[in-house]
Order: C-alpha cells, then structure tokens, then sequence
C-alpha cells in the first residue's frame, strides 16, 4: 500500500509530480474511511447492511480501488522513469520483488495446492490469471481450458512476464549485484541463487499433479520454500 504519512516524513526527496499522483490516493483513502464511519450508525446497530447482514460499501469502494489503483500505477511509472537508479532505487525495488515472490507463493499455495472439482479449478484458474496481471497474454498463448501447468509454465518460468517468479528472482539478482560493494551482501545473493535453481529444478507438469492424499505436495513445497 502507500503510506503518504511516511512520504510526508521526506517530502524532499520527493518530485511535484509525486505529489500529484499520491495526493489523490490520499483524499481516496479518507472518503472511503468516512463512508465506513457513516454506515456505523450505533453499538447495536450497523446501517447499510444488506440482505445477508454484511456492510454494503458498494461503489464506494469501487470508487476508491480505482482512485487507488490509478495513483499506484502511476506512482510505480515515476519510480521506474523519473528517479535516478542509486543504491536506495536498487533497495526500492528489490523489497518490490520480495513482495511480488511472496505474494504469488502465497496465493498459488491458497488456490491449488488443494484440488478442486473441473468448474471450481478453471474459475480459480482464471482470477489467478487476472489477479497476476497474466490474463491476455495467457490467452494469446493458449486455446481452450484452462490448464494448470500451462499457467504455471506462465507464472512460474517464463521470463519474458514480468509477474513470473523466475523474473522476480532474475530482478533481485541484479539489484543485489548492482549495489557498491560496501553494500553487497553474499548471503542475499546466494540465497537469491538457490531460490532460482530450486525453481528451475521444477517441472510445471509435475507441481499441478496431485498426489495419493488429493494434494499438490511438490507445489506445495516449492511455494513454502520461496515463500520462506
């Protein structure tokens, strides 16, 4: 998320066109905060609930995930072309590639590591997709159902994709190695190595087999590994 408190702390370094594209994001972060404050209307009783009993927040949070989404986008457009790639610029987006690496290990390890009946696996399938920004390219590669292996070969080795995990992994080796020397650790760039060859080690077609119990245990393992 974007903290504007901690940019605030050093507005210096930070261009006008910075605070262009957060102050938005801000204004959109309170208005929706106002819209929840609004709906809680006493201790026994919440006001815009639905049907089901939950909080109907509805366009208002619609609303705020585009405001929000917009300035982040832009934001990270700033950082790759407006800033100069100094050693807290490596920093930057080397914690961008850990968190990506983590993230996706985390949801491929909530979404199939357990197997799911056909119609349950292709819409997890396809959010996995969009939830990764790996959607269209997916489909321009490949007809019919989806498979899988066939996103994992996407989402996991491929990379030319910028949302892949070899591709995170590539990133980090390359920050790590483009630090001062007085600011390179060994550790890091080992680590970052054995991640690599355990990935490369893998095959897409045997992490989507499931094994005696039901489970994808090999996808299991290879995501708590990264995500570890």
């Amino acid at each position: 998320g974007v903290d504007v408190a901690t940019v605030r702390a050093v507005r210096d370094q930070m261009s006008t066109s910075t605070w262009m594209v957060l102050t938005p994001v801000e204004r959109a972060i309170h208005t929706l905060r106002r819209a929840v404050a609004d709906s809680w209307v006493g201790p026994d009783h919440v006001g815009g609930l639905t049907s089901d009993g939950v909080l109907d927040l509805g366009p208002n949070l619609a609303r705020a995930h585009d405001e929000i989404l917009h300035g982040v986008l832009a934001l990270a457009g700033l950082q790759a072309e407006s800033m100069v790639h100094d050693a807290g610029w490596q920093f930057m987006d080397l914690g961008r590639r850990i968190e990506r690496t983590v993230t996706i290990a985390d949801l491929t390890r909530a979404m199939f590591v357990d197997v799911h009946d056909r119609d349950v696996e292709q819409a997890l399938l396809d959010a996995y997709l969009i939830a990764n920004e790996s959607s269209v390219i997916y489909r321009r590669r490949n007809r019919g159902l989806l498979q899988l292996s066939s996103v994992a070969e996407l989402l996991f080795f491929d990379d030319s994709n910028p949302r892949s995990l070899i591709y995170q992994l590539d990133r980090m080796r390359d920050r790590l190695t483009a630090l001062p020397e007085a600011l390179r650790s060994a550790a890091a760039e080992r680590s970052v190595e054995e991640m690599t060859a355990e990935l490369r080690r893998s095959d897409p077609v045997d992490l989507a087999e499931p094994d005696a119990s039901g489970r994808r245990s090999e996808l299991d393992a290879l995501m708590t590994t990264l995500g570890d």
